[in-house]
């Protein structure tokens, strides 16, 4: 059994984005006999019943205390991968909503292994940084010996955690991925610090594989993605499953050859160039 989890909260075009997402999965899933399900942790349950989904109610309370005394945002996605950890058994696969599912991963799905845990993309390894927050975080870890009784070497992997796919072995390490983001962040306030946990914990007991040859991750295309999502969701309430289904298969090239945010590419220029 695969458990697909998101979340999607506080803001309406992170649901929708999450529809979107969840409906360009469907289309190879819902032929497939590959065992699984999805779940969307949200504020906001009922935006979610026409896909026939499960849902796990969140508020502003378990927000906040996911996001810790370090107030870290990303912090949220470590506990939603505890607290499903607890839910579900079987492996457990995290989806930014900003994920559109362009390749049938159901082969690759079914010949995941136990010693493997799953991440969209390699981004560079620690010494030779591919941007200007690589060369930060390397210059960092120079001069630290690393967290939580993890040693962080020049050779470490850093990997993007817009998917994260955890066999079931791997759910025991979630706790050490949250004491490593918290010391890290305590010290090193910056935003890609559960990507770095992540990439430092799981790396060092599992092997560790790309999923980016199946899914197209939107990070700094959300102006013109998002109105193409607003576009085929526009009667999203009233609209069959199958037909919402179609609708975003039909644009998932359109999606994947979206210009960069114009508004965005100043500051992705200044922070992610070499």
């Amino acid at each position: 059994m695969v458990t697909f989890v998101y979340l999607a909260h506080s803001q309406e075009r992170f649901r929708r984005q999450t529809v979107f997402s969840i409906l360009s999965m469907m289309e190879y899933l819902q032929p497939s006999d590959l065992p699984h399900r999805i779940v969307v942790y949200t504020d906001k349950p009922d935006h979610f019943q026409l896909l026939e989904v499960e849902t796990v109610p969140i508020t502003e309370r378990m927000l906040i205390e996911w996001k810790g005394d370090i107030d870290f945002v990303h912090r949220t996605k470590i506990c939603v991968m505890l607290d499903a950890a607890e839910r579900f058994s079987g492996k457990l696969m995290f989806l930014d909503s900003d994920n559109c599912l362009f390749r049938n991963p159901v082969d690759f799905l079914r010949n995941w292994s136990d010693d493997t845990v799953i991440m969209e993309k390699l981004e560079y390894v620690l010494n030779s940084p591919a941007d200007r927050v690589g060369e930060k975080y390397k210059r960092f870890f120079e001069n630290t010996n690393g967290f939580a009784g993890y040693d962080v070497g020049m050779n470490q992997n850093c990997w993007n955690s817009g998917i994260i796919g955890l066999p079931e072995s791997a759910h025991e390490k979630l706790l050490d991925v949250l004491k490593v983001c918290d010391a890290m962040h305590s010290k090193f306030n910056k935003h890609l610090s559960e990507q770095m946990a992540f990439s430092i914990v799981m790396s060092k007991h599992f092997k560790v594989k790309p999923f980016k040859d199946y899914t197209y991750h939107w990070f700094g295309h959300g102006q013109a993605i998002n109105a193409i999502v607003e576009r085929v969701l526009v009667n999203f309430e009233t609209q069959n499953l199958n037909d919402l289904i179609l609708s975003v298969a039909a644009v998932k090239e359109e999606v994947r050859n979206a210009p960069l945010n114009r508004n965005k590419l100043p500051w992705y220029k200044r922070w992610f160039s070499s």
